[in-house]
């Protein structure tokens, strides 16, 4: 979610353990499970009473965004900021063998959004760990060969 997304949640977005809300954005619905150390985060939040009622009424999506790039400052990361969490998120699930369009469903992207691409990037190690099967295959396959074939 972007921060707009977050700063925008009502009780109404959670139905049966995930976050279920269309993202403001896009348009695209936004699926996101309620893991439990979100949960825990959540629980001393005084809850409005209405359900249509924002969750962080008082908070601004400029305001949280330059606090989180503040934090990121902070710990030593100048120059990131809530961008760089999707794309993190983006990344590992590309490293973990997700396709580009299930990303871009997790991430609520439009479908064949060229921004999903743009987002996810494989890491080093993943490509040093596949280019060394793919060397170790050919070995094996290439040791068979004649100089003749």
């Amino acid at each position: 979610m972007d921060v707009s997304d977050v700063v925008y949640l009502r009780p109404e977005d959670f139905k049966d353990g995930w976050i279920i809300k269309e993202r403001g954005k896009t348009g695209m619905e936004i699926n996101i499970p309620v893991c439990a150390p979100l949960a825990q985060i959540l629980k001393p939040i005084p809850w409005p009473i209405k359900q249509n009622e924002r969750i962080f009424p008082e908070m601004d999506p400029d305001a949280a965004g330059t606090h989180i790039r503040r934090c990121f400052t902070k710990s030593g990361l100048d120059g990131y900021g809530s961008k760089y969490l999707r794309r993190f998120i983006a990344s590992i699930m590309l490293d973990n063998g997700y396709s580009n369009d299930w990303i871009g469903k997790a991430l609520a992207h439009a479908e064949g959004s060229k921004i999903t691409k743009r987002y996810s990037k494989i890491y080093r190690d993943t490509l040093e760990e596949a280019f060394g099967k793919i060397t170790a295959r050919g070995k094996r396959v290439g040791s068979g060969l004649s100089k003749s074939e």
